[in-house]
């Protein structure tokens, strides 16, 4: 069985950022700004942008073009709080601690495949101030799933 395609990991990682946020987003702190979306978002809370950011296909196992190969990437997550509110950045801070220990080695199942997106370990970045003033964390989730071959088979 083929690996997934880049649009079904995507799905997976979303979710599972999704469930981690829920509890976040019901009592407003957070509003989740889309990839390419052009919206106005409410300027008081903190943005949560997200990208999915795939890597190389490394050398496949040996079998030649039926054999398996990791693909490699990264899920980044950056929250960016509003300037001059140390309580809302307090709160980017947890919430960071929150996305690391839900994605956290973590094997996420793609959608109608029988293949995961395994997660290794997150880290967060202290981005600082952005060009319009707002303070940013980044969260990396390094991912990789099986490529290609017939893995699962």
């Amino acid at each position: 069985m083929p690996g997934p395609d880049l649009y079904a990991v995507r799905v997976a990682l979303e979710a599972h950022l999704f469930a981690a946020l829920e509890p976040a987003f019901a009592a407003g702190d957070v509003i989740v700004v889309q990839p390419g979306e052009d919206i106005r978002p409410d300027l008081d809370r903190i943005q949560v942008i997200h990208s999915v950011n795939p890597g190389a296909v490394l050398d496949g196992e040996m079998g030649g073009r039926q054999g398996v190969c990791p693909r490699e990437g990264v899920y980044v997550i950056t929250l960016s709080s509003p300037p001059n509110d140390t309580g809302r950045l307090a709160e980017a801070w947890k919430l960071a601690g929150v996305i690391e220990d839900a994605f956290y080695r973590e094997d996420l199942p793609v959608a109608g495949t029988e293949c995961a997106v395994s997660c290794e370990e997150p880290y967060t970045t202290n981005v600082g101030e952005t060009t319009d003033k707002r303070l940013a964390l980044s969260v990396s989730i390094p991912w990789w799933i099986w490529a290609g071959g017939h893995e699962g088979d």
